[in-house]
């Protein structure tokens, strides 16, 4: 798992352009997944440790359904280089902002 993680991990920071931001959203089928880096899930008062589990300050694979937030890292593989998640391959959605 922690392999398949650091090879999902370095794949969205590849695809990421020149000015930092601190996600990435792919679209997976009909799911929309996002990589929020470790920062957000520091064990810190101002991290989002309210998600079960993930208060490790590493980075993590979120899909929001019904304004919850899920982590779903254990679903979110890599495969020939590509990211999949749920069978889905995922493509690098362009950053707004």
């Amino acid at each position: 798992m922690k392999k398949t993680f650091l090879a999902a991990a370095a794949f969205a920071l590849l695809a990421t352009s020149a000015s930092a931001h601190v996600f990435e959203d792919f679209r997976c089928g009909p799911y929309k997944v996002t990589w929020l880096i470790g920062k957000y899930f520091s064990p810190e008062p101002d991290g989002l440790c309210e998600m079960k589990g993930s208060c490790d300050g590493e980075g993590h694979y979120l899909v929001m359904r019904d304004d919850q937030r899920t982590v779903v890292d254990q679903q979110v593989y890599t495969k020939g280089g590509d990211l999949f998640y749920k069978g889905f391959k995922c493509r690098l959605l362009p950053f707004k902002g």
